[in-house]
């Protein structure tokens, strides 16, 4: 991991993120970063936003069901609360 600051724009590229999504986190205080220069602008520490995506990462919850254990279309719909009435789609 680099210590290195990145502009706004430069983390956009490397990310592949847009600018305004970046403004949201930022004006959100949701992501970690830095305003400097007369104009106030914004810059990441390279570190700093790896840790931040790192956090924000979640490991896949259950994973896969073992052989023999698949549950019906209408079992599915029962634990989430959806009446066979109510579903869109039937099986």
């Amino acid at each position: 991991m680099s210590d290195r600051l990145l502009p706004l724009m430069a983390l956009a590229t490397r990310w592949g993120w847009s600018r305004s999504k970046l403004y949201r986190l930022v004006r959100a205080n949701a992501i970690p970063h830095l305003r400097k220069g007369p104009r106030r602008d914004v810059y990441f520490r390279e570190r700093d936003v790896e840790a931040w995506l790192a956090a924000q990462t979640r490991a896949p919850q259950g994973g896969p069901r073992p052989a023999g254990t698949a549950r019906s279309i209408e079992e599915e719909r029962q634990q989430v609360g959806i009446a066979s009435e109510d579903a869109f789609f039937t099986a």
